[in-house]
């Protein structure tokens, strides 16, 4: 039992070492976010017949930093990331309504997505581990400044880590009759990545408003972003909630509950 709690406990061991050390120096926000981005895909502007759709959901953790000696400050910069993995899809096609005449010769149809729903990877092992290990996973890089009550954030040119497009698509495969031979048909469907959807759904100066709710401090943001050229109806959802202190259970807080359940062991044991 003890021998297995050991590399966690290292592990935590090691990260609150490191965030004691980094909350000296710096003030962190940290927070859940989520994402949302529906496409439709129509056979021409005027139709409106959609013959592909599909649903990327995503979600994980928000960091801003900046320096102690300039925290709260008017115009000081803050640095920061996103963290996280895809947490749901949903694929719909009818790709032969692109050519219907195909239909005459199907002889077998079937789509392969990615699952409806994921659940995030835990962050004891940190991000790093998380999206490099998560074939879903990704980091994406943000910049941001104070002004009066508010924070304004722009995204990095390039996620530092995207989510792998092995993974992040849908396979669909037709099999035809020609004659008496079968002949399959393979396409990829790829999907767009976590930086377009952050980036795109939030866009370019998105604000994130700072509020206090007792001993917290947030910063809060949601944006929802509609986009329609004709043939491509695209719709945006970033929700983002991040405090200082982190509202998300920290390494330190695991560190914490564990020694005090030790403590609170030893007093029994006195008894």
């Amino acid at each position: 039992m003890l021998t297995g709690s050991v590399p966690g406990l290292m592990v935590d061991l090691a990260n609150y070492v490191t965030k004691d050390l980094y909350t000296s120096m710096c003030t962190r926000y940290e927070g859940p976010f989520t994402g949302k981005l529906s496409i439709e895909f129509f056979k021409d502007a005027s139709s409106r017949d959609p013959y592909w759709e599909y649903t990327v959901e995503i979600g994980g953790k928000l960091i801003l930093s900046e320096p102690k000696a300039f925290s709260g400050k008017p115009g000081s910069t803050m640095r920061g990331r996103f963290d996280g993995a895809a947490i749901g899809y949903k694929v719909w096609e009818d790709a032969l309504k692109l050519n219907p005449k195909l239909k005459t010769q199907l002889a077998f149809h079937k789509l392969i997505a990615p699952p409806p729903t994921i659940p995030l990877p835990p962050d004891e092992f940190g991000a790093v581990f998380n999206t490099a290990a998560h074939p879903l996973g990704f980091q994406v890089g943000v910049s941001a400044v104070r002004k009066g009550d508010q924070v304004i954030v722009n995204f990095d040119e390039a996620a530092i880590r995207d989510m792998s497009p092995k993974f992040n698509r849908a396979l669909l495969i037709h099999v035809f009759i020609a004659g008496m031979i079968p002949a399959p048909n393979y396409q990829t469907l790829p999907m767009q990545d976590a930086h377009y959807i952050l980036s795109r759904g939030m866009r370019k100066n998105a604000l994130l408003k700072l509020s206090t709710k007792g001993k917290e401090q947030h910063l809060t943001g949601n944006f929802v972003r509609k986009e329609d050229t004709g043939d491509i109806l695209l719709n945006w959802k970033v929700d983002v909630d991040i405090c200082n202190p982190a509202c998300t259970v920290s390494s330190i807080q695991r560190m914490s509950a564990w020694y005090d359940a030790g403590q609170a062991k030893r007093k029994q044991g006195k008894k």
